[in-house]
C-alpha cells in the first residue's frame, strides 16, 4: 500500500512538473488567465483532495492498530505525508487573485491553518503516541482518531470554493469540530 501511495504521489508530482515546462516554455503573452487559472486550481484541488484523504486514512489505520507491525505501517504513512511539500498551497494562499477566485473569503484563514496544523498534529500523535509504543493512550484516542476522520472526510470535497452561505457555514462548523478534537487530544495526550 505505501509502494502504491508513492507510486502514485511520484506520478503527479512528474505531471505537475511537465505542466510547469510547459508553461515555462511557451511564450508567456499567449498564457490566458484562465489556462493559468485552470492549471493552479486544478493542482490544489488535487492537494487538497491527496492530503485529506491521506490524513483521514492515517487516523483510521490509528484508530485499528493492533500490532506493532501495525503502528509501524502507520508510522510510515505519516512519515510519506510529511514528505508532502506545501509549495501548492503557499503559491494559492499568497497569490491574491487566485486566492480569492479560488477559495471563498471567509474560509481561507481556517483553511490555510487546518492544512499547515496538520503536519503538526501528526508529528506528535507519532512522537507521543506511536514512538511511545503507549497502548493506554492509543486506546484511549481510539474514538476521536475515528470522529476526526469523519469529519475529515465530510470536508474533503470542493465546500471551500462555495458561495452559498450554508455551504459556508457547514465548512466552517466542521473546521471547527475538527480544530476542537484536536486541539483536546493535543492537550490531553500529546505531552
Amino acid at each position: 500500500m505505501r509502494k502504491k501511495l508513492i507510486v502514485i504521489m511520484t506520478v503527479f508530482l512528474i505531471l505537475v512538473l511537465l505542466g510547469c515546462a510547459y508553461i515555462n516554455s511557451e511564450n508567456p503573452d499567449e498564457i490566458t488567465n484562465s489556462e493559468l487559472y485552470s492549471l493552479v486550481s486544478n493542482t490544489f484541488s488535487a492537494e487538497y483532495s491527496g492530503r485529506l484523504y491521506e490524513f483521514a486514512q492515517i487516523l483510521k489505520l490509528t484508530a485499528s492498530a493492533a500490532t506493532s507491525e501495525d503502528i509501524s505501517y502507520v508510522m510510515g504513512r505519516i512519515d510519506g505525508y510529511g514528505y508532502l511539500g506545501m509549495g501548492t498551497f503557499k503559491i494559492v494562499e499568497y497569490n491574491d487573485k487566485v486566492n480569492h477566485r479560488l477559495i471563498t473569503k471567509e474560509i481561507e484563514d481556517p483553511l490555510y491553518e487546518f492544512i499547515y496544523g496538520i503536519s503538526d498534529y501528526l508529528d506528535d500523535l507519532d512522537n507521543y503516541v506511536l514512538r511511545a509504543n503507549d497502548a493506554a493512550k492509543l486506546d484511549q484516542i481510539k474514538d476521536d482518531l475515528n470522529s476526526l476522520a469523519e469529519l475529515t472526510e465530510l470536508i474533503n470535497d470542493q465546500g471551500y470554493k462555495s458561495t452559498d452561505q450554508k455551504e459556508i457555514d457547514r465548512y466552517l462548523t466542521t473546521l471547527d469540530e475538527i480544530e476542537e478534537i484536536m486541539q483536546r487530544t493535543e492537550e490531553l495526550y500529546f505531552h
